[in-house]
């Protein structure tokens, strides 16, 4: 008799910890409030939905609230669309992380749609990489997000447009003509190949010489011209022409090696991979009992 009912308190259990584990997050809008009730749906009925409510401290408590006084339910992500999903179908993930991003009032949902545009171009790299990266700049979580999932669209477009790597609010400051632009990086990434030849010739037309002046603060034209490419002198081009590629303003000694070096900022830079780019591993490709997991 004892075995039989640790065995059913045992199955009850289990029960009780699948439900939990596969209760789906809510976001509720009252009336009357302005902050939205956020916690995992218990149950619900014509009459209430039940929640188990996220509160400020991080603890939970069960709460009832009448549908009368719900504005708005969003379900942001559902366990089942989530197991439905297969890598036979790449575009299946990204039509749902459409989905999720416009909901992306919700935490999960946001992480989810990144989640999914993630994994969409890990599948499909060369039909959907680059409008999946771009669909996950409106979604990244901080303006450094933002830029690498702007500089991994750029590394994937075919034509490496340069406009994928400005973002949304740029420098106030006017943009320089895209001739005079271009052709100063040009010249800049010949003197960087150790074309200096070539470099100075490209950088004497009018134009990009005058667009070089405007940088003087950064690099003057006889530091670009002078004999050698020291390791000084490779700093600035590096940091001038990534500055003139990604839209953002120069600043003077920004991106000095001697600085990086005194500040102890010598850690070594991650490469940008699909990988790499999130806390997300895009090649845990199917959903199974509330966990992302490889085929």
């Amino acid at each position: 008799m004892i075995a039989m009912n640790l065995q059913r308190w045992l199955i009850a259990a289990c029960v009780l910890l699948a439900t939990c584990a596969s209760a789906q997050a809510v976001t509720i809008f009252e009336r009357g409030k302005t902050e939205p009730t956020r916690g995992r749906l218990v149950r619900e009925t014509a009459l209430h939905v039940t929640i188990d409510e996220v509160l400020p401290d991080g603890r939970t408590r069960e709460r009832v609230i009448p549908r009368t006084v719900i504005e708005d339910m969003i379900d942001p992500v559902s366990a089942e669309r989530l197991k439905s999903l297969s890598p036979d179908n790449p575009q299946a993930y990204r039509n749902y992380a459409e989905e999720l991003a416009e909901k992306r009032i919700d935490p999960d949902a946001r992480a989810a749609a990144i989640r999914l545009y993630l994994i969409a171009a890990h599948l499909a790299p060369e039909d959907l990489a680059r409008s999946c990266l771009l669909g996950m700049t409106a979604l990244a979580r901080t303006p450094a997000e933002e830029r690498k999932f702007r500089a991994m669209a750029y590394l994937y477009d075919p034509d490496h447009d340069r406009r994928l790597l400005r973002e949304a609010a740029a420098s106030e400051a006017p943009a320089a003509p895209s001739e005079a632009r271009d052709g100063l990086v040009r010249a800049l990434q010949l003197r960087r190949q150790g074309n200096r030849r070539a470099a100075i010739l490209n950088v004497e037309r009018t134009a990009v010489k005058e667009e070089l002046s405007k940088h003087a603060d950064v690099l003057t034209y006889e530091e670009f011209a002078q004999p050698g490419l020291p390791d000084e002198l490779l700093s600035k081009i590096v940091g001038l022409e990534l500055a003139l590629e990604s839209g953002e303003a120069a600043s003077a000694g920004s991106s000095r090696w001697s600085q990086l070096i005194v500040a102890d900022q010598t850690a070594p830079i991650p490469s940008l991979t699909l990988e790499t780019l999130t806390e997300f591993d895009p090649r845990r490709t199917l959903y199974r009992n509330g966990k992302w997991v490889a085929p």
